[in-house]
């Protein structure tokens, strides 16, 4: 009686579960780089956006200081608007009169100078903020335009 077995070739080939295992990996590996990638594009948006607000304030600012008419009279004042060529982007501004007192008291016992101040307080929206509440805030402050030397 002959003795029939059956041989295998045995080759260096990778099994069905290595196969799989390895394709989860690169599956898990794509996704974590591709939700990287898309925050990278959000954050160089906000930050492209900070950029272009922080210009925005600048010019803003040197109108509200063109403008006389708000550092002489009222004792608050604002206003707000869009930026013409800026869709997204937006500003407000306050202005509040304030005294300040500079130097130490008279030795005379006289009453101190107080000077007109005037607080102004410029708001930036840009489109990538992260919600409503998130703005660029720029805070300046003038001296009282016109008349005496903004004694009180």
């Amino acid at each position: 009686m002959k003795n029939h077995s059956i041989k295998f070739k045995t080759e260096n080939a990778f099994t069905l579960i290595e196969v799989l295992l390895a394709v989860a990996i690169l599956a898990l590996v794509t996704v974590v780089l591709l939700s990287k990638k898309v925050e990278i594009m959000r954050d160089a948006g906000r930050a492209r956006d900070y950029k272009v607000a922080s210009l925005l304030a600048s010019q803003k600012m040197a109108e509200i200081e063109m403008k006389k008419e708000i550092f002489g009279g009222q004792e608050t004042f604002t206003e707000y608007g869009d930026f013409e060529g800026y869709p997204g982007f937006g500003w407000s501004y306050d202005v509040a009169k304030q005294y300040i007192t500079i130097g130490a008291p008279p030795a005379d016992g006289s009453q101190q100078k107080q000077y007109e101040i005037y607080l102004v307080n410029l708001y930036i929206k840009y489109p990538e903020a992260r919600n409503e509440s998130e703005y660029m805030k720029v805070v300046s402050y003038f001296p009282k335009v016109g008349g005496t030397d903004g004694q009180k």
